[in-house]
């Protein structure tokens, strides 16, 4: 089986608002699953290069994907780690997920997906600041499950000490 290691980041605003991106992919799919997800929004990041950390992987990622400059996040800490099975562009792969919390420290830059690849430009829909309140009253699909949970979490100050299990199942309502 083919595996995919990645790190995304959960990228909190000043305002404790949360970037995310919109994902369309007609490729990727529960292995179980009679029809492909549905659009959904996801936390910032992708793919661990080989040789790279994936603490160095992103910071890489959080750049290429919003436009942001180094010096204006801060990777504060691993948080969490999850593990799924999908068929990633029709090949089952095991998806192993490092979740980092990032704090932008320089409010004032422009998102751009300027500097996405081919393939991510393909499938991506946009990116937006999501509040608390946005996300709880969404239709929408998030990933991870847990996402509004841990950024409420995140935003009064209770940052686990060693990583989290985060759960990267897609929602039973949409299988």
């Amino acid at each position: 089986m083919e595996v995919r290691q990645t790190a995304r980041a959960f990228l909190l605003n000043t305002e404790g608002k949360i970037l995310l991106m919109k994902i369309e992919d007609n490729t990727v799919r529960d292995l179980d699953a009679k029809k492909q997800k549905p659009p959904f929004w996801v936390t910032i990041g992708g793919r661990i290069e080989e040789g790279e950390s994936p603490s160095s992987a992103v910071i890489r990622e959080v750049q290429e994907e919003t436009g942001f400059k180094k010096n204006h996040f801060e990777v504060l800490k691993k948080v969490g780690y999850g593990e799924c099975v999908l068929n990633w562009k029709n090949v089952p792969t095991k998806m192993e997920e490092h979740f980092f919390l990032v704090k932008v420290i320089k409010e004032s830059q422009e998102i751009t997906a300027n500097q996405l690849e081919d393939e991510e430009r393909s499938v991506f829909r946009g990116h937006k600041w999501w509040s608390i309140q946005e996300l709880e009253s969404s239709n929408e699909v998030f990933i991870p499950i847990q996402l509004i949970a841990l950024v409420k979490e995140f935003n009064i100050g209770k940052i686990p000490e060693t990583p989290l299990e985060i759960d990267l199942t897609t929602p039973a309502t949409l299988m």
